[in-house]
């Protein structure tokens, strides 16, 4: 997994970038350009010229510059075929911020994201998630409006609407993070992944998450033992949803997830030495 390319990228394309201000396209490209994120952004738009001063480009492949990371904010149908430019171009780290997959009971489209990026050694956030945030570079990858101070706390969640409340409660209580990130439907980086991620971040030295379902607790469970043995003693903190009978069935209509059985969440748990969180503030 190539975390420096969504965490540190040299150079940023947007695949959706719009001249529409309503429309996310143009608040992930406005939030990169003004929140003073000092690699090259480069706005895809084959129906602009130029978007808030920056050229536009028609295409992955019009680029002809090495691009990083390529955040994605078109049609599902339309997403393959960028895909396919990303992969032709070297991209190393894609974010598909678009919905329209697991979630609305499209698993093949969401499996064949995977598969391609799988096969072609490119990490892939989402889809249907908010983005990353960097507070260290400055880089906002995401909608929401609110770029955190920089700070310890590695945060990650399934909801961007979580995600969204968090950033408000930690504006309040003057709270920084280290990274912040929303994995959505995770159909490749998940919670597994992101774990052994922030464990090995220098800059993180707490690591929250949010979750709406679990999958691999045991090799979760062994990255944090292992990670006790050599002495990385890191908190750990989860919130999940799907306590109730109504949380599991919004988690489900949400990001496709079925919550588990709360009694084996909290073995789980016990196990992993995490603690849980009840809420959020």
């Amino acid at each position: 997994m190539n975390f420096n390319a969504i965490f540190n990228p040299t150079s940023i394309a947007i695949v959706g970038a719009s001249r529409r201000t309503t429309h996310v396209g143009y608040g992930v490209l406005k939030n990169l350009i003004e929140q003073m994120h000092q690699g090259e952004i480069f706005p895809v738009n084959p129906n602009a010229e130029e978007i808030l001063g920056r050229k536009c480009f028609p295409n992955l492949l019009a680029i002809e510059k090495p691009v990083d990371l390529a955040i994605m904010i078109v049609h599902p149908a339309e997403v393959k075929n960028a895909m396919q430019d990303a992969v032709a171009i070297g991209v190393k780290a894609v974010i598909v911020i678009t919905a329209g997959y697991k979630e609305v009971g499209e698993s093949e489209l969401e499996n064949e994201l995977a598969r391609i990026c799988n096969e072609n050694h490119i990490t892939l956030l989402g889809p249907n998630c908010l983005g990353v945030i960097n507070p260290s570079i400055s880089m906002n990858a995401s909608f929401a409006r609110i770029m955190p101070k920089a700070g310890s706390v590695g945060f990650f969640s399934q909801s961007g609407a979580l995600c969204v409340a968090v950033l408000d409660y930690a504006e309040k209580l003057g709270i920084g993070f280290s990274k912040f990130a929303s994995v959505g439907n995770k159909a490749q980086v998940g919670e597994k992944e992101m774990i052994q991620f922030l464990l090995d971040d220098p800059e993180t030295g707490v690591i929250a998450m949010y979750l709406e379902d679990l999958t691999h607790p045991h090799e979760i469970i062994e990255i944090i033992q292992n990670a006790r043995r050599a002495q990385n003693k890191k908190p750990i903190i989860a919130l999940k949803a799907g306590r109730t009978t109504a949380g599991a069935g919004a988690s489900a209509s949400h990001t496709g997830a079925l919550a588990g059985a709360d009694e084996a969440f909290n073995a789980f748990l016990t196990q992993a030495g995490i603690i849980r969180a009840e809420k959020v503030s």
